[in-house]
């Protein structure tokens, strides 16, 4: 269909599109649209995502503003009343211009995990405890991300649902499924991040399987790693990029990634290229920390 194509010529029938059973059900179709409509510089792709807006809650509201900031060169954040009332007044003669690339002014606002905003309501943390994570320039690897991830944990709304996956030659789930973000689920959940120990190899492609599977409704995975893929089912970066990537080729979650580094530039240059085709291909984003 068009719209799973990315064909902008599905705005000529999004009247029909918007209001089907399938589109009300389907997170991935769903973000297609409002990716595609973000690409159309059209009265009626701003009016489509107005629309939409104030139906969608999490990584999907996310998604829809970041659209409209493209389209639009205006800021509102997440506010369905704000970009509305904007809309009301500008949309008479508005002049359709590419907009400069910076982040949402409203970014203070929402939680972050390493810069990135967590506007999932249903999301994972995949924190890599391989034995490599026990060094670094400064402090242990471990000791800076357990401690970026508690932090992040402590953010998290009440409205939210979220677990924690580690991995290291072997793949561990904080919570058999997703956990309410209650003030209890999240003293748990540090407990459980404070606890980690490094030990073992890197079996990054079971982890991301893992965080994936844990619940159909799993909207944003931030993946956090220092080393290669060196063991697991599959090994080679490549050939995980291509089997994830299928995988959530109709779902369309959010995989973020962030490399924590620190070391040579020799030592880190595969990583970081893996990372960052592993976020750009599944609608995330990349985050290098040295």
């Amino acid at each position: 269909s068009l719209i799973t194509r990315e064909d902008l010529r599905f705005l000529d029938v999004v009247s029909v599109i918007e209001g089907s059973r399938l589109f009300a059900t389907t997170f991935g179709l769903r973000r297609t649209s409002y990716v595609a409509a973000g690409r159309c510089p059209r009265a009626d792709a701003v009016g489509f995502l107005l629309r939409q807006l104030p139906k969608e809650t999490g990584e999907l509201r996310g998604v829809i503003a970041k659209s409209l900031r493209h389209l639009t060169g205006q800021d509102h954040g997440i506010d369905p009343v704000a970009w509305s009332q904007w809309w009301t007044e500008h949309e008479a003669g508005f002049r359709f211009q590419r907009p400069e690339a910076h982040p949402s002014r409203y970014a203070d606002s929402t939680p972050t995990y390493y810069g990135l905003p967590v506007y999932a309501k249903r999301f994972v943390f995949v924190l890599d405890t391989s034995k490599s994570m026990a060094t670094g320039m400064r402090e242990p690897r471990i000791t800076i991300a357990k401690r970026e991830l508690i932090r992040a944990i402590e953010q998290i709304p009440e409205t939210a649902l979220f677990n924690i996956v580690i991995f290291n030659s072997s793949v561990n789930a904080w919570h058999e499924s997703l956990a309410p973000a209650s003030k209890e689920w999240k003293a748990n959940a540090a407990a459980f991040v404070a606890a980690q120990q490094p030990t073992g190899r890197t079996a990054t492609y079971d982890a991301l399987l893992t965080a994936m599977h844990l619940h159909a409704d799993v909207e944003a995975v931030y993946l956090l790693s220092d080393g290669e893929p060196s063991s697991g089912t599959i090994v080679q970066p490549l050939r995980i990029l291509e089997a994830i990537s299928q995988r959530n080729r109709v779902r369309r979650l959010t995989i973020n990634a962030i490399g924590l580094f620190g070391g040579a530039e020799e030592e880190v240059g595969g990583l970081e290229q893996f990372m960052q085709q592993l976020a750009a291909r599944n609608f995330g984003e990349y985050r290098r920390i040295d």
